[in-house]
């Protein structure tokens, strides 16, 4: 399986499959700019804080 890990630490995480899955979306804009065109697919599996809804 092709991926890539964007970020793992408690400041963010996410993973990169296949270019077109995203695994959790803890990291800023900057870092994703390069792949979110692509995306197709986005798996959220927790939220650290309401305060940004």
């Amino acid at each position: 399986m092709e991926y890539k890990v964007l970020a793992s630490c408690s400041t963010g995480n996410c993973t990169i499959i296949r270019d077109v899955i995203a695994l959790d979306m803890g990291i800023n804009f900057k870092k994703l700019e390069k792949y979110y065109k692509k995306l197709k697919i986005v798996l959220l599996t927790h939220i650290h804080s309401l305060r940004s809804f």
